[in-house]
């Protein structure tokens, strides 16, 4: 055989053909024609990238397959790596593959199989046939383990553990070590393997007492939450007796240990189920961290097997009333009601151990719980009462400090009305409105330095393209090469040589044409223009554009001017955190652009009009005066300037009319440029609403599908037609996929902290995509850990949250992935202190999402109980949205009203309140039954305490933290 020879057949894309050449070829003929073979391969898939989803696509494809073959038949493993050939795709079919390999019988056989099932799991009939042949042994690594796994998906396990019996022996036993990864998972793909695992021992071909450890070790291997599922389920599947649970009661009493809250819940249940012969000492010692599990019924279920290994063995009693202090700092007001109720039935009075124990728990207890352990220690307990609150009355110095705040900033935090409530006790302030340009948004401490030399760029450049975050250091990347890309000297390939590998190394794995906001791939993109003034072409895509196509094409105008070395300031790059740009900097890179003779580039003025922030607006208005034509007309009205006549561009009008009046409209641009939509000339306004859709026979299944409109609405387009690119502010309103341009759901966006500092000053669109976005997500079908970038804005503490910030705040309180959940709280706790959250609004939201979105109530429970333990606002504040919240109409299950309607009754008791509202006082008498109808009897039967008291104490903590934002604005100006 000869390289010529098997270059004319792999154009055929004959399979057998290539093999039966490459079969009787000799080891020497093969190695000799390895070099070609790789070449045509590679110019193969350069074609192949050019004709997907064209009628060229298949015979390529067949070509593409036997060229693999063949390069399988003569390369090296490191030449196959080296050739870029995508692992993914077995030329030919497994069996075809393992034969040539067989035949050719090369040292590195092992180390070929290791490495094709890392890349592609179903590669392991393959490598399976080689190991039945002898021809390996039999990996070790998880990928194999992973690919029978995956393999299994199509004939099915039992077909496939039918087809080869050997599998029993070893590899079976594999699946409960090895946790999977992504679908290649038991949790993933095995809802099949557990009946089939089941029949095999039900028909004594495989070990039951064997499934049954297994399956324990597994869980206690603590494979994340999702694929220990499996396991347990798998377990509970066998049904073992009591006789056998009792057997491995030591394994169950290992898993109260697990970090996997399920896995504890599993174990309990196990251990309830051994009614007899349950080592009541073991239990004692190995039941307290299951006491602190923030799943109620595990706490409450191991509870209830410590009362039982008392009754069991009665000499357990003072150590399970000793461990059983445990659950109460449980945050479930029922979990330590069922903790006090077995001390007071265990404890002795005279166990000074004991007390001692519980009067270190006694300022951790609900309000509901306290008067019980109280009366329990009894007059003569040796403790010290809680401390009392501090003294209501204002603090002369916090009122100094209020009255010394400038009138401006005075008004716009709303000092009078907090005051009032803090002196006279009149209601809490109302949310502040912090839509206004009136304060300033630079803070001294978020200078942006700007990158000063080419290694220090080299340096940023190089870390960017490994994270492609955070958004700031990106935007100074830009601005470096921006400003320094004219820098050569005769160290200058050398020097930059790695960052120039690593950026085609990059380019040479991106899936997606260049410049489509990716911040990795563009950055590398940019990298190569710069350094090769090789600038690649963007892609022709029919679809919409969105912000994401913005930040690419922005990215290319760079590219451009960077491969033609004109080294210029680049005019939206942030001054400051955030994506703020100070007034004065922006005029003095105008400046430098004038004095080069050349005009700015339309995306980068738009951004950095976006960009603009309120501070010193004046004065570099006057600093711009000299500026001609239609681009320094624009900057000059969007710092506040009357201009004879808006011109013709509609982007760049646009951008300087929301920045001129983020909030409003702007009479001359929408006069100039009528008819362009929201956020254009004439301000924007986001609607979120909620498509109700049940599915299932029973209508088990609900779904919440979020639909975005705004007022105006979009221009009418569909989806092959195109939006203006390079108008950003509307770009901020669209929609990924909309049907008539007016509403649909939240585009997709690939580097999103990038997109989010587009438009710091208002961020109403970013909230409203947000609401979408995580609205479509709240029940983690499928986690999309990004989501909480939208939510990250509202962390800043001058973000106005809005309708759209305290919608998407509500709908991240119930979110089910814990880490949206727990920003959500953060988020909830610093917006009350510093006044962004009130009642009024925090109420609306929750109502909304409870009536006709996806109100989550237990969850709301879970995250306001939270932020009510930091203060006595926030227990103001949460208390009267519970408060609304209660008194409305809504289809709720028993079990997510009793969470709400516990945490509002230990709110009531902790502020000496009762209900007020009629509306809320006549629901709760419409609960008769139930734990809902016990809770609202009990909250019914409350009366009024010190209410004035802790009134007060709210009060003045607001006061504190409008005084404090006022004093930051102060200190800005200085």
């Amino acid at each position: 055989m000869t390289s010529d020879e098997l270059l004319a057949v792999i154009p055929t894309g004959d399979i057998a053909v290539v093999a039966a050449l490459l079969n009787n070829a000799t080891e020497p003929e093969r190695r000799a024609a390895a070099k070609a073979v790789s070449e045509c391969l590679r110019t193969m898939m350069k074609q192949y990238s050019d004709v997907i989803g064209t009628s060229g696509q298949g015979n390529l494809q067949e070509q593409l397959q036997a060229a693999g073959l063949a390069l399988l038949g003569t390369a090296t493993l490191s030449e196959m790596r080296k050739a870029g050939w995508r692992a993914h795709l077995i030329p030919g079919g497994p069996e075809v593959c393992a034969e040539m390999l067989k035949r050719r019988n090369p040292e590195w056989l092992a180390e070929w199989a290791d490495w094709i099932l890392e890349h592609n799991p179903l590669s392991w009939t393959a490598v399976r046939r080689l190991v039945r042949d002898s021809a390996i042994p039999r990996p070790t690594s998880e990928a194999y383990t992973r690919g029978m796994i995956a393999t299994a998906w199509r004939p099915g396990a039992l077909a496939l553990l039918e087809s080869d019996p050997e599998l029993l022996e070893c590899e079976l036993w594999r699946l409960f070590e090895v946790e999977g990864g992504g679908e290649d998972s038991l949790a993933a793909r095995g809802h099949t393997w557990s009946a089939v695992l089941c029949r095999l021992s039900a028909e004594g071909r495989i070990s039951r007492s064997r499934l049954l450890d297994c399956s324990l070790e597994a869980l206690q291997r603590d494979f994340d939450a999702f694929r220990a599922g499996w396991f347990s389920r798998f377990h509970e599947a066998l049904a073992p007796t009591p006789a056998e649970r009792l057997e491995r009661v030591d394994h169950y009493l290992a898993l109260l240990r697990s970090r996997i809250p399920p896995t504890v819940s599993f174990a309990l249940k196990g251990l309830a189920e051994v009614k007899t012969g349950l080592p009541g000492r073991s239990l004692v010692s190995a039941v307290v961290p299951a006491l602190g599990a923030r799943a109620k019924g595990s706490a409450l279920m191991a509870l209830k097997l410590l009362g039982r290994a008392v009754k069991q063995e009665p000499e357990l009693a003072t150590a399970a009333a000793r461990v059983a202090c445990e659950a109460l700092i449980h945050e479930a007001a029922e979990v330590q009601a069922a903790a006090l109720a077995l001390i007071e039935a265990c404890g002795s009075r005279d166990d000074l151990e004991l007390r001692d124990l519980l009067a270190s728990r006694l300022s951790d207890l609900a309000p509901s719980q306290r008067p019980r352990l109280e009366a329990w220690l009894g007059e003569t307990a040796k403790i010290e009462p809680p401390a009392p609150p501090a003294s209501p009355e204002i603090d002369d110095a916090l009122l100094a400090r209020a009255r010394a705040v400038p009138s401006g900033f005075a008004t716009l935090c709303g000092l009078d009305a907090a005051i009032a409530a803090a002196t006279s006790g009149a209601p809490l302030p109302p949310a502040l409105d912090l839509r206004t340009l009136a304060f300033p948004r630079l803070e001294p401490s978020a200078a942006l330095e700007p990158v000063q030399t080419r290694d220090e760029l080299i340096d940023l450049l190089t870390s960017l393209l490994e994270t492609g975050e955070p958004a700031d250091d990106l935007e100074r990347a830009l601005d470096g090469i921006s400003r320094l890309c004219d820098v050569r000297d005769n160290d200058h390939e050398r020097r930059t040589a790695p960052v120039l590998k690593r950026a085609r190394t990059l380019d040479k794995k991106r899936h997606l044409s260049p410049w489509q906001g990716y911040p990795r791939e563009d950055l590398a993109s940019l990298i190569i223009a710069w350094l090769t003034g090789e600038v690649a072409e963007p892609a022709n895509l029919s679809d919409s554009p969105d912000l994401a196509s913005f930040l690419g094409d922005r990215t290319h105008d760079l590219a451009i001017r960077a491969a033609g070395s004109v080294a210029l300031p680049l005019l939206s790059a942030p001054t400051h955190s955030g994506g703020w740009v100070a007034p004065d900097a922006l005029v003095s890179r105008l400046l430098a652009w004038a004095e080069a003779g050349r005009e700015p580039e339309l995306r980068d003025l738009t951004v950095a009009l976006l960009r603009l922030a309120p501070d010193g607006r004046e004065a570099a208005l006057a600093q711009s005066q000299g500026f001609a034509g239609e681009s320094g007309e624009a900057v000059r009205h969007a710092l506040g300037s009357e201009v004879a006549e808006v011109g013709t561009t509609a982007p760049l009008w646009a951008a300087a009319a929301r920045a001129r009046v983020p909030w409003s409209d702007d009479p001359l641009v929408v006069a100039r440029h009528p008819g362009l939509g929201p956020e254009c000339g004439a301000v924007g306004t986001a609607h979120v609403r909620f498509s109700r859709r049940v599915y299932g026979d029973k209508g088990q299944w609900v779904s919440y599908d979020p639909v975005l409109a705004w007022k105006p609405p979009l221009p009418k387009v569909v989806r092959t037609a195109t939006l203006p690119k390079d108008r950003l502010t509307l770009l901020h309103c669209a929609p990924w996929s909309t049907t008539n341009g007016e509403e649909g759901s939240a585009q997709e966006i690939p580097g999103r902290r990038w997109a989010a500092s587009l438009w710091p000053m208002k961020r109403e669109a970013w909230l409203a995509l947000g609401c979408c976005r995580l609205g479509d997500n709240v029940d983690w079908w499928g986690a999309e850990w990004a989501n909480r970038v939208h939510l990250e804005p509202l962390l800043d503490p001058d973000t106005d949250l809005g309708e759209n910030g305290t919608l998407l705040l509500a709908i991240g309180l119930g979110a089910k992935e814990p880490g949206e959940a727990s920003l959500s709280t953060d988020i909830l706790i610093a917006a009350i202190e510093d006044g962004r959250l009130d009642v009024a609004s925090l109420s609306t939201a929750f109502i909304f999402l409870l009536q006709s979105g996806p109100g989550r109530p237990a969850r709301w429970a879970k995250t306001l109980g939270e932020a009510c333990r930091v203060s006595a606002l926030h227990q103001v504040v949460v208390r009267n949205s519970l408060e609304r919240l209660l008194g409305v109409e809504a289809e709720v299950q028993a079990a997510a009203w009793a969470a709400v309607l516990a945490l509002y009754q230990e709110l009531l008791i902790e502020t000496g309140n009762a209900v007020t509202l009629p509306e809320t006082r006549a629901r709760l008498q419409s609960h008769k039954s139930g734990k809902v109808g016990q809770l609202a009897k009990s909250i019914l039967g409350l009366v009024p305490g010190d209410v004035d008291r802790h009134h007060c104490l709210a009060a003045c903590l607001a006061l504190e933290g409008r005084v404090a934002r006022a004093e930051r604005w102060a200190q800005r100006l200085r």
